[in-house]
C-alpha cells in the first residue's frame, strides 16, 4: 500500500520542484494515522518500507530525498485535527492519511486553503469523493463500491431485507447510506439499522444485538472498525447468533485484520466460521510479488481516476472457514459478481450477438372449412367430384344442426329446471338464497344487492349446500347459493349434479397482504404472473378443484355434450366415399391414358423411304407403338379436359382411316 501512495506523491513532488525552478535536496512528507490500531500498524510499516525504496533508488526523484514525519491521531477526531495542523506547520508538501474518515472530513477544509494534498489509504466514506474536497485523494476503494458488492450478493441469494450494524460516525453512516441506495436498485432494503456508539462497551453492544435478534431479518451486514467488530462477534457468539439461521456479511475491515496478523487470530476465528467477508482485490504483478517478499501485506501501483477514486475497484468475496479465509468469488464495478479475476475480464472484448428472426411461411389447407360457406358455389364438373361434395355438405349439415341444438339446450336447460337464470332473476324473485355463514357475504348481499335479510339462509359446510339445494325452496331449502368462485368450484368438484348459472357479478379477487413497502409484494406478484404464464396455475386449479368423476359423470342437470367422437360415423362414411371416388378416378384415367397412347402410336408415319428406286416386294408394316414415358406428359394428360381428349382421339382415328385408303393404290414393280 505505501509504495502505491508514495509513487503517486512523486508526481506532486516533481511538480513542486519544477515550479520553484530547482530541485531540493530533501522534501518533507507527513503521515497521519493511529499508531496502536490494526490498520495503523500495517500502514506505518508499509510507509517506512516505501520511503526506503524511494530513497534507495536515485532514479525515482533524481537525487531528492524524502523525509518522513509521522503523527499519531490516537483514534480521536480532535487530536487528529490538531496533529494534522502541526504537520502542515512543518512545511510538508503532502500528507499520507488520514486513516479515519471523520478526520478526513475535518482537515479537508484546511488543506483546501493551504493547498496541501491528502492521500488517504483508509478513509472510505463515499461522501469524501464530493467536489468540495478537491485536495483529498485516496489510494483505497470507496465504500460506494463495497456496498454495491454487498447488494449484488443479497440480490443473488434473493435476500430482500437486511439488518445493518454500523458505527455511529462519518465512516459508518456514509457506508450504510450507500448500502441503502445500492439495495434499492436491487429491489431490497435495510429493514433495521443498529447504531453502535464509537465508545460502546460490552453491555451496550449486547443490548443492541439483542434488539437485532428480535428483528425478522436474519441477514446482518457489519460495517464497523476492527476493534468494535471483534467484540461484536464475541458477544454475538454468547447470544447464540453465530449458529445456523443467520447470515453475516462483513465489510473489508475483517479481511484487513486477518491479513495483518500472521496468526490469523485463531482464538477469534473459532466463532466466526461461515461469515462472508469482502477484501480489496489487488491483481498479481511484479511490484506486488517484490513487495510481498519484504512484507506480507499486498501492495501494488494503482492509478487515480478523474473523480479521485481508484480505477476498476474490485473486491474478493471470502468465506471464513477453518483458520484461513477461503476465496469464493469476486466483485467489480465492471463485471459484477464473477468467479474469474476482474483483471482477466477487463481484457475481454464485449461480444454482441444479433439474432435475426426467421420468417417462415406455412401453407393452410382451407378446402374442408371453406365448403361450409361457399363450396357449393364452385363449378364442379366431374361426376365423382359432385358425389364427394354432396356427401361432405351432408356431413356439414349434420354437424351444424347438432351444434345448434346442443348450444340451445345448454342455454335453456337450467332455466327449465330451476327457474334461475342469473343474479338479476334471483334478486327479483322471492325464493330463499343460501350463503356461507359469516358477515362478509351476508352484508354484501344486504347492503350492496338490497336483498331482504329474511331471504338469506346461512350455511356452514359444503354438505349443507348440497342438502339445501336438493330440498329446494318448497321443502325448506334454497333455490341458489352465492359464494366466492373458488369455494363454488370446490363444492362442484364433489357434487356434480349442480351447475353455475349466470355470470360472475364481481371481479374482485383474493389477494395477499404485506407490510407497507415490503419487497415480498413485488416478488409474490412476479411469482403469480410466472405461474399464470407457464400454465402451472391452471394445473394447480385442475389438481385441487376438479375431480375426474365429475367430468365423466354426465347424468345430472346438464345436457349431453357433443364432442368429436360423436361424429366418427359421419367422418368414416365421408372418408370411405372419398377413397372410393379417388380409386374410380384413377381407374378411369388409366383406361383413357392407355387408349390415348395407342392412338398416338397408330398415327406415326411409316419408316420406309419413299424415294426407293425399286422394291421387289412390299409387306405391310405394323406400326411401332410409342409410349409417353414422362411423368410430366402424364400430368399434362390429366390436366386436359375430357372433351378435348375424346375429340383428339376421334381425329386421329379418322386420319388413320384416310391413310389406309391411300395405301391401296401402291404399284408393284417386278424385275425384267
Amino acid at each position: 500500500m505505501g509504495a502505491a501512495k508514495l509513487l503517486a506523491l512523486c508526481l506532486v513532488l516533481a511538480a513542486v520542484a519544477w515550479t520553484e525552478g530547482k530541485r531540493p535536496r530533501a522534501v518533507k512528507v507527513g503521515a497521519l494515522f493511529d499508531y496502536d490500531s490494526t490498520i495503523g500498524l500495517a500502514a506505518q510499516l508499509a510507509i517506512e518500507l516505501a520511503v526506503e525504496d524511494v530513497n534507495a533508488d536515485r532514479s525515482v526523484l533524481a537525487g531528492t530525498r524524502l523525509d518522513l514525519i509521522t503523527a499519531d491521531t490516537n483514534c480521536s477526531g480532535f487530536v487528529g485535527t490538531v496533529q494534522a495542523l502541526q504537520l502542515m506547520e512543518k512545511n510538508v508538501v503532502a500528507v499520507v492519511g488520514p486513516q479515519s474518515s471523520v478526520i478526513g472530513h475535518v482537515i479537508s477544509h484546511f488543506v483546501n486553503e493551504l493547498h496541501v494534498p491528502l492521500l488517504s489509504f483508509a478513509a472510505t466514506d463515499p461522501t469524501l469523493s464530493a467536489s468540495e474536497y478537491s485536495y483529498f485523494l485516496r489510494s483505497t476503494v470507496s465504500d460506494y463500491y463495497q456496498m454495491r458488492a454487498i447488494a449484488s450478493i443479497a440480490s443473488y441469494y434473493q435476500w430482500k431485507e437486511v439488518t445493518a450494524i454500523f458505527v455511529d460516525d462519518d465512516y459508518g453512516r456514509g457506508g450504510v447510506s450507500a448500502l441503502g441506495d445500492a439495495l434499492a436498485t436491487k429491489r431490497s432494503r435495510i429493514s433495521y439499522k443498529a447504531v453502535i456508539p464509537p465508545d460502546a462497551n460490552k453491555d451496550v453492544i449486547s443490548d443492541i444485538l439483542f434488539k437485532v435478534n428480535m428483528m425478522e431479518s436474519r441477514v446482518l451486514v457489519v460495517h464497523v472498525n476492527p476493534d468494535t467488530g471483534l467484540r461484536i462477534f464475541s458477544i454475538a457468539n454468547e447470544l447464540q447468533m453465530m449458529t445456523g439461521g443467520y447470515v453475516w456479511i462483513v465489510t473489508d475491515w475483517l479481511a484487513a485484520v486477518l491479513d495483518s496478523s500472521k496468526s490469523g487470530y485463531p482464538k477469534n476465528m473459532s466463532y466466526m466460521q461461515g461469515l462472508i467477508a469482502l477484501r480489496q482485490h489487488i491483481p498479481d504483478s511484479a511490484a506486488k510479488k517484490k513487495f510481498i517478499s519484504k512484507w506480507n501485506t499486498a501492495a501494488r501501483k494503482r492509478k487515480i481516476a478523474s473523480d479521485r477514486n481508484l480505477v476498476h475497484p474490485a473486491y474478493e468475496i471470502l468465506n471464513i472457514g477453518g483458520s484461513v479465509p477461503g476465496l469464493i468469488g469476486y466483485w467489480s464495478n465492471y463485471s459484477g459478481l464473477s468467479v474469474a479475476a476482474p483483471e482477466t475480464l477487463y481484457q475481454k472484448p464485449t461480444e454482441y450477438v444479433v439474432k435475426c428472426p426467421t420468417v417462415e411461411h406455412y401453407g393452410v389447407v382451407r378446402f374442408a372449412f371453406s365448403t361450409m360457406f361457399f363450396a357449393h358455389r364452385e363449378n364442379t364438373v366431374s361426376g365423382l367430384g359432385r358425389f364427394v361434395l354432396i356427401i361432405w355438405l351432408f356431413v356439414v349439415l349434420i354437424i351444424n344442426s347438432s351444434y345448434t341444438a346442443s348450444l340451445t339446450s345448454i342455454l335453456t336447460v337450467q332455466q327449465l329446471v330451476t327457474g334461475v337464470t342469473g343474479l338479476d332473476n334471483l334478486i327479483a324473485s322471492t325464493v330463499p338464497i343460501g350463503h356461507p355463514a359469516g358477515k362478509f357475504i351476508r352484508n354484501y348481499l344486504i347492503e350492496e344487492l338490497n336483498i331482504h335479510e329474511s331471504r338469506l339462509v346461512p350455511l356452514n359446510t359444503i354438505q349443507d349446500y348440497a342438502d339445501a339445494l336438493n330440498r329446494g325452496p318448497k321443502a325448506g331449502g334454497v333455490a341458489a347459493v352465492i359464494d366466492e368462485m373458488p369455494c363454488v368450484e370446490l363444492f362442484l368438484s364433489y357434487h356434480c349434479n349442480f351447475r353455475i348459472v349466470g355470470q360472475e357479478f364481481t371481479k374482485e379477487g383474493w389477494g395477499f397482504a404485506f407490510q407497507r413497502d415490503s419487497p415480498l409484494a413485488a416478488d409474490m406478484s412476479t411469482a403469480i404472473l410466472q405461474l399464470s404464464e407457464t400454465g402451472q396455475l391452471q394445473r394447480i386449479h385442475d389438481e385441487w378443484l376438479t375431480r375426474p368423476s365429475c367430468s365423466a359423470d354426465d347424468s345430472g342437470l346438464g345436457p349431453s355434450r357433443l364432442d368429436l367422437g360423436s361424429f366418427w360415423g359421419l367422418f368414416l362414411l365421408c372418408a370411405m366415399i372419398c377413397l372410393f371416388s379417388l380409386g374410380a378416378f384413377f381407374v378411369k384415367i388409366s383406361c383413357q391414358y392407355s387408349r390415348y397412347s395407342s392412338s398416338v402410336a397408330a398415327g406415326e408415319p411409316s419408316e420406309a423411304s419413299p424415294t426407293s428406286p425399286a422394291v421387289s416386294e412390299v409387306h405391310p408394316t405394323k406400326p411401332k407403338p410409342r409410349r409417353l414415358d414422362s411423368f410430366k406428359d402424364l400430368m399434362h394428360f390429366v390436366d386436359k379436359k375430357e372433351e378435348d381428349v375424346k375429340k383428339e382421339m376421334k381425329q386421329r382415328s379418322s386420319d388413320k382411316d384416310n391413310h389406309g385408303v391411300g395405301s391401296s393404290d401402291t404399284h408393284f414393280v417386278s424385275s425384267a
